[in-house]
């Protein structure tokens, strides 16, 4: 008898620390909306996923996620292959050897083949190891599916699925749960933030704000109070919503937030339970002047982007006119992807003609060394003529959208992108390529033009051994260093090229969602990061842009999903710091028809750029050297058409008095904009002023 109750009390034991145990991944039914804690793996060729919440199909609670597959890139066409990675970005902590469970439950339009893993790998971590993974088959009734795990040390651990499709589709997702001892007992309510616009974008003229999301799962009323708060890139708290919700037992409520922002700029917002404590939610957006109208042909700032109509839609918000092709959209212009089969050819019309509709130009890049697999049996001295022959059908099909080529990217890295010397080991057996790309396009396209994309040094090799009539337009690669782009627009001027291009301007940044950053890289971050990485990103833009370079392209605008350092976007598809950043820089330098270097301006203290732009407007920047300046004191009463800029495009406040005040100077930044012909009275104002140094 006494070995009895000892087995009830055992088994009561067992089942009251079951019940008591918590699902250590908040929101898993997602009752609080889709925010920070969800990931989408890629952005693959159908753009950034836009998950929903289904109210028609789910396991318990309101909602359940609905996530449409996206195709793949680097496949044929039609694409057939489709299918959809998404995961946690935020990490659950996993005790030393202790035992856990990942549950999940799942559902499909039909059958169709899918993984499910834990991992310690944060978003955009390739270097942590999977924990425990399982292989299944998911259908049209949801079916749960269950991974034990034991992390070998106390670390923090992620969840994520794949599934596999030859069709497109959809993914439902409900419920999933983290837990030990196999069950939960999940919390009765559950909130969360989130923004439903197109990469979380507002612009002047309406209000920003948040959709908060609360579930009361528990039997009774419940009066919820939250904290909504928001905070700029530099920490500062900007603003504070106190949200009390009273909610039925077994109800929901979606509360809109409008936040009190005022000034432009990228914001954190979370949301909190009470008056403090722990984030429960994360989102982030932006407040930006709308992106200018400008002509093409002064249209200045580019990306290596994703076509498709999501991304489109974001990246022209930014203000984004330029499209450059490379892996980001390698299916339309690598000849092994292209020409897969000889002598069929594989074009996506669509994708160009969608890229037009949203206002972009493109630059198709020609990469001759992507080799299909039928032409690798030629000697290089054949495979160049045939990759001639595609290189004129290519620019034959594409005349009436496609006008800029470029024969190579980066084409003096011959030694970490091996790949190229399969066509050139150096720049003399490059400039045959070259030629012969060259004469091809003329051919099929008097009117098209041709970039050749290298540095200082390759530029001077590769016109040993051609004309230089051979190239209509020269692109460097600088990157963050406008430095290396100095000698190259002195060769160009003595070689009569008159266009210079920068095809890579890439400031890097990590995620600024601070759960996305991986553990290995979190070191680095300092809590002023993000406001020295915009730093530099203005510098190299405004240094880039004043040498007379007509078109700037930022790479990577594609790779989202796995936050890429050189991307704009966060996990969610939110702009990151830079992507912002761009979109000032946009609004205030894009249009610009002719730069010049200002040395008389704040020579001492600052370096100065007029730009002349389009629109029969002026802007001159100044980038401050070392001390920052607080405030300027000009001898001249201020112009009324007159206004000053921070680098978000907030105007600085002046007063008149004896001469003019600009006061609340900050970021080492100042953009001031006149009317064309006031332009020289503006340069002559700021000549003459005296500035305030912190």
């Amino acid at each position: 008898m006494s070995a009895l109750i000892g087995v009830l009390l055992l088994l009561l034991n067992i089942w009251g620390n079951a019940a008591s145990a918590q699902n250590l991944f908040y929101n898993g039914g997602f009752e609080g909306g889709v925010d920070h804690r969800f990931a989408v793996e890629r952005w693959y060729i159908s753009g950034p996923a836009a998950v929903t919440l289904d109210m028609t199909t789910k396991t318990e609670g309101l909602v359940s996620a609905k996530i449409p597959f996206s195709r793949l890139a680097n496949s044929t066409a039609p694409v057939t292959i489709d299918g959809i990675g998404f995961r946690s970005a935020v990490p659950v902590a996993a005790a030393k050897r202790k035992q856990y469970e990942l549950s999940v439950w799942v559902r499909s339009e039909d059958r169709r083949d899918g993984r499910l893993y834990i991992t310690t790998a944060g978003i955009g971590d390739d270097t942590a190891k999977v924990l425990a993974e399982r292989h299944f088959s998911v259908g049209r009734e949801w079916s749960r599916l269950r991974l034990p795990f034991q992390a070998a040390a106390s670390t923090g651990v992620y969840w994520g699925i794949n599934v596999r499709s030859s069709s497109p589709g959809h993914l439902w997702l409900d419920d999933v749960v983290i837990a030990a001892a196999g069950a939960r007992d999940e919390a009765a309510a559950v909130a969360g933030i989130a923004v439903d616009r197109p990469g979380h974008l507002f612009f002047s003229g309406a209000t920003p704000y948040v959709n908060l999301r609360a579930y009361n799962g528990g039997n009774a009323m419940a009066a919820l109070s939250y904290t909504v708060r928001v905070f700029a890139v530099d920490g500062a708290e900007v603003a504070s919503v106190p949200v009390v919700l009273n909610i039925q037992p077994q109800s929901g409520l979606v509360e809109k937030v409008e936040l009190p922002v005022s000034d432009f700029g990228l914001y954190r917002v979370t949301l909190e339970q009470g008056a403090g404590g722990d984030a429960l939610s994360e989102v982030h957006l932006a407040y930006l002047r709308p992106a200018r109208s400008v002509p093409p042909q002064f249209a200045r700032f580019g990306a290596y982007a994703t076509i498709a109509p999501e991304s489109l839609t974001v990246l022209s918000g930014l203000g984004f006119r330029w499209i450059a092709t490379l892996t980001s959209n390698a299916r339309l212009n690598y000849w092994s992807l292209v020409e897969k089969e000889q002598g069929k050819f594989l074009w996506y019309d669509a994708d160009v003609e969608l890229a037009k509709a949203h206002g972009f130009e493109m630059m198709f890049t020609l990469e001759p060394c992507q080799t299909p697999t039928w032409a690798r049996q030629y000697s290089r001295e054949k495979r160049r003529e045939l990759w001639g022959r595609y290189v004129g059908r290519m620019v034959e099909h594409y005349r009436g959208s496609v006008k800029h080529w470029t024969i190579g990217d980066e084409i003096w890295d011959v030694r970490e992108k091996s790949y190229k010397r399969d066509c050139w080991t150096d720049m003399k057996e490059y400039a045959q390529w070259h030629k012969v790309g060259y004469e091809a396009v003329k051919r099929a396209d008097p009117s098209a033009q041709v970039i050749l994309n290298s540095l200082d040094q390759s530029f001077r090799e590769v016109f040993d051994h051609m004309p230089a009539s051979y190239a209509d337009i020269l692109g460097v690669n600088a990157y963050h260093l406008p430095r290396l782009l100095a000698p190259v627009r002195d060769f160009a001027a003595r070689k009569g090229i008159d266009e210079l291009w920068a095809p890579g301007i890439a400031v890097h940044n990590f995620p600024f969602y601070a759960n996305a950053v991986p553990a290995w890289q979190k070191e680095p971050l300092a809590t002023d990061y993000w406001y020295d990485k915009n730093t530099e990103l203005v510098r190299a833009v405004a240094e880039t842009l004043g040498m007379g370079v007509s078109k700037i392209f930022h790479y990577t605008a594609s790779y989202v999903g796995n936050t890429n350092i050189y991307s704009l976007f966060e996990h969610d598809g939110s702009p990151k710091p830079l992507a912002v950043q761009f979109a000032a820089l946009a609004w205030l330098l894009d249009g610009t028809r002719t730069a010049s270097n200002l040395p008389s301006i704040g020579a001492d203290v600052a370096t100065a750029w007029r730009f002349d732009r389009a629109d029969d407007r002026s802007i001159v920047v100044l980038l401050f050297k070392d001390a920052e300046p607080r405030g300027a004191r000009l001898p001249v009463s201020w112009n009324r058409d007159w206004i000053c800029f921070d680098r978000m495009t907030n105007p600085y406040p002046v007063a008149n008095g004896q001469g003019s005040r600009i006061s609340g100077i900050r970021d080492g930044f100042i953009a001031c904009q006149s009317r064309r012909g006031q332009a020289d009275d503006l340069v002559s104002a700021l000549r003459g002023a005296r500035f305030a140094m912190n």
